[in-house]
């Protein structure tokens, strides 16, 4: 049962730290899909009648999904109880991902699925949504979110372990079956750890704290701007990063291991972040991942097939994730501190999909106008434009105690 937030139930844990779970946890169920979508399409480009466009379109359907509810969760997050609406999602999450299964075995119109999929992301999308709001809204937020891509880490490479194991015998049902798993014991740790009932007292006493200003509405928009830019170099340079490694000589399997073992290096960068920015101030940390990236690209563009092919390829791919995981607790932090309702963090969800959008659109354009040389050098311009935007931000606008 759900009881109201001002009286929990006596089976809650009342602890600070096994209430931090329900939060973090509901998170990784919101970007779950984003986060194992290279092994959903191989999945589905393995087992399903589905051709290629059927696949992506299935998939673009739900990022659209989270795009819609995340981008509007300014508007209805202050009028919900964060607790009830995040475990009634996740069951119906649940339902739908079982349905979904029902479907992919009986072979139901295309339609249905692509249907049913856009729902899920819609759940997944408020999830999401409240997950970081009330993350955001803790007296720690940027050591949580610095925990939040750890864990998305950790669920990622146990995930594509898992569903690369299990796909061989159940086929697709292996994706579901995993995202079942985890959305379950989610659900178990929500009904035993209110994580999100002190988030519902403060969220209605802030319902009217919010003043929509210009200034306000201009860090909105740079930093959501900056969000959005660098993730389209995500959805473009590493979407196509499998056929750069084979244009330079690489096997898929080279390619597949460096990658696998690059992501799940990467939680160094997410767990050292706040040492990093204490130590070297937010700005400069800012710069020199942003240099550290762009030089990382230049060189998948000018190396050639040779003997230290695979170990430049191996070092400019691994360096590359591990900074992607240290600046995107920044990112996030930035948009919870515009304003003291919150809300607004979760356009950072709206950005990371517009950018996953976008990206693999611009990538397929430019690589059959010029190749991947120039795809290289326009991402390397689109990493500056967004470290421009994050530095001026943290110059003119942002509050510094969150990182001392």
């Amino acid at each position: 049962m759900i009881t109201n937030r001002h009286n929990p139930p006596h089976f809650y844990i009342n602890s600070e730290l096994l209430n931090y779970l329900p939060l973090l946890f509901a998170a990784v169920v919101g970007a779950g899909s984003s986060l194992l979508m290279p092994s959903v399409i191989g999945a589905y480009t393995n087992y399903s009648q589905l051709n290629p466009s059927q696949i992506s379109m299935m998939t673009s359907l739900e990022m659209l999904g989270v795009l819609i509810t995340s981008a509007s969760s300014f508007l209805w997050l202050r009028l919900i109880n964060f607790h009830k609406v995040v475990f009634m999602m996740l069951m119906l999450l649940f339902i739908t991902n079982s349905i979904n299964m029902l479907f992919v075995s009986v072979n139901f119109p295309t339609y249905s699925l692509l249907f049913i999929r856009f729902l899920a992301g819609l759940e997944t999308g408020i999830i999401y949504a409240i997950a970081v709001v009330a993350i955001a809204k803790q007296q720690n937020a940027v050591k949580l979110f610095s925990s939040l891509i750890s864990c998305q880490i950790a669920y990622g490479t146990i995930g594509f372990s898992c569903i690369a194991g299990i796909s061989q015998y159940l086929g697709l049902a292996s994706i579901y079956i995993f995202f079942n798993f985890f959305i379950l014991l989610t659900l178990i740790i929500c009904f035993f750890c209110d994580g999100f009932s002190g988030n519902d007292d403060l969220n209605h006493k802030q319902n009217g704290t919010f003043k929509s200003n210009y200034k306000n509405s201009l860090i909105l928009l740079k930093v959501v701007l900056a969000i959005a830019l660098y993730y389209v170099v995500q959805g473009s340079v590493w979407a196509y990063i499998e056929p750069i490694g084979i244009s330079l000589g690489l096997t898929p399997l080279q390619i597949g291991s460096i990658l696998s073992l690059g992501f799940t290096l990467s939680i160094i960068g997410s767990l050292w972040s706040l040492k990093i920015y204490k130590l070297l101030g937010q700005r400069l940390t800012v710069w020199l991942i942003i240099l550290l990236q762009v030089i990382c690209l230049l060189v998948l563009n000018y190396i050639k097939a040779s003997p230290w092919t695979l170990y430049l390829f191996a070092i400019t791919t691994i360096v590359y994730q591990i900074l992607w995981s240290l600046i995107v607790p920044l990112m996030m932090t930035l948009l919870s501190l515009i304003d003291n309702t919150k809300y607004y963090s979760a356009w950072s969800i709206s950005a990371f999909k517009i950018g996953l959008i976008v990206g693999p659109l611009l990538a397929a354009t430019i690589i059959n106008l010029s190749g991947y040389e120039l795809l290289i050098n326009i991402s390397c311009v689109l990493l500056v434009t967004s470290g421009l935007l994050l530095s001026h931000t943290l110059k003119n606008h942002f509050i510094k105690s969150p990182f001392k």
